[in-house]
């Protein structure tokens, strides 16, 4: 979309101005994106534990569902074989019921409220098609920036192989772990990978989420074996988005673990306000400061 590359290009002007000191790390949603709620016929937004609720694929069949119905972005296959479906980043949970090939019945597990646009762990849709035009500008644009592309639910080596068919650029590859599939072809993903970004929200919701620290420290001591980049997202530093003025003790505890892995990289969550995202880099600072110099005292 001409919109979008006209916002890209902005972007670029300003990222431009600090090129010596920031990596430039762009997300790409490749070679799949989450699905996404886009409609729903529900009381308010809210969920209730025990009833039940469809979700649909095709708008047609939305538009002729009575109530209780969700419409889904479109989907090309499941990637969560489990029996419970998480709504966002675990705020809520449905178990399956029924499917079928144009939609799932599912019960509701607890009670919450749902809203457009947010994720659910039912399936996955490739935009591929899209990609390439906005890959070969980024290329183009970012010829002299120490950059890279994140890659969204990769699963295997051949993923990585078609990204890189879509362009001659030489990027770096980033690659998110976010699945059982993409656990279970580790090493074959970060042997083609540059960097491999440890998905912490979405590994939580498709492994069993007390299993995420052996799951991560697995996948750290794989990707530095290969000499690879290790990049930590999700939440990190989040209690400062609430108004308080120092991060939490788990916050603080949260980014001293990502330090005591020897993690390259911190990826802090956006936030409008200027003030807090500034609070947010300077505690992240401070915190990796304070663990290095009681690494060293020790």
């Amino acid at each position: 979309q001409s919109s979008e590359i006209d916002s890209l290009s902005r972007l670029f002007e300003i990222v431009f101005k600090y090129k010596e000191r920031y990596k430039f790390l762009y997300d790409l949603p490749f070679p799949y994106n989450k699905t996404r709620i886009m409609e729903y016929k529900i009381m308010g937004n809210n969920i209730k534990k025990d009833e039940v609720y469809t979700l649909y694929f095709n708008q047609n069949d939305f538009i002729k569902a009575q109530e209780n119905a969700i419409l889904l972005s479109k989907s090309k296959n499941s990637y969560n074989n489990s029996k419970v479906v998480y709504y966002g980043d675990g705020q809520g949970a449905f178990e399956k019921v029924n499917e079928t090939k144009d939609r799932v019945v599912l019960k509701a597990i607890c009670d919450f409220q749902i809203y457009k646009r947010k994720s659910i762990t039912y399936g996955k849709g490739s935009i591929n098609d899209k990609i390439e035009p906005v890959l070969n500008m980024i290329g183009d644009v970012c010829s002299t920036l120490d950059y890279g592309c994140a890659l969204s639910l990769v699963e295997n080596e051949k993923d990585l192989s078609e990204f890189m068919n879509l362009t001659d650029k030489k990027i770096q590859l980033v690659s998110k772990i976010e699945t059982n599939e993409s656990i279970n072809n580790l090493e074959e993903i970060v042997k083609r990978s540059d960097g491999i970004m440890l998905a912490r929200g979405d590994l939580a919701l498709l492994n069993p989420y007390y299993n995420l620290f052996q799951t991560l420290d697995d996948i750290i001591k794989m990707a530095k074996h290969y000499h690879k980049s290790v990049y930590m997202a999700t939440d990190i530093l989040q209690s400062l988005d609430c108004g308080r003025y120092i991060p939490s003790r788990s916050d603080i505890m949260d980014l001293s673990l990502a330090c005591s892995w020897e993690c390259d990289y911190v990826i802090l969550g956006y936030h409008p306000n200027t003030e807090i995202l500034k609070r947010k880099i300077n505690a992240a600072e401070q915190i990796c400061n304070g663990f290095k110099r009681g690494k060293y005292r020790a």
